[in-house]
């Protein structure tokens, strides 16, 4: 009962071709309209050009990120299948390192591309 006090979660959800949520267009709408109150150091002419600019910046940096993340995630996934299962001169098995090698990968990827709390490039 006491989620029920809460709003509904919002599904930020990025397809491997860059393609959005509703909920993810609804934020960048938000986005946009606060970045086009700035619409003179972006170089638009008036604030709804300023808006317009704004969410075409914000949409190709989440649309070029989303595309190269699944590129990245598809390539090591490849690697990575190829060496699971296979086990060291020590009887380790190596999977456990390349599975812990991949989350440190993929948590440095997501942080040095998207960030946390990023400023999109701006």
């Amino acid at each position: 009962m006491e989620l029920r006090k809460y709003d509904r979660v919002q599904g930020l959800i990025f397809g491997a071709f860059g393609e959005v949520s509703d909920d993810v267009k609804k934020l960048t709408d938000k986005m946009a309209e606060h970045m086009g109150q700035r619409w003179r150091t972006l170089g638009a002419s008036n604030f709804a050009e300023g808006i317009a600019v704004s969410k075409r910046l914000i949409e190709k940096t989440i649309g070029i990120a989303s595309v190269r993340a699944y590129a990245y995630v598809s390539e090591e996934a490849m690697r990575l299948s190829r060496t699971w299962g296979i086990h060291d001169d020590d009887g380790r098995a190596a999977d456990t390192r390349e599975r812990a090698s991949y989350d440190a990968w993929l948590l440095s990827y997501f942080e040095s591309t998207v960030g946390l709390g990023s400023n999109i490039g701006l």
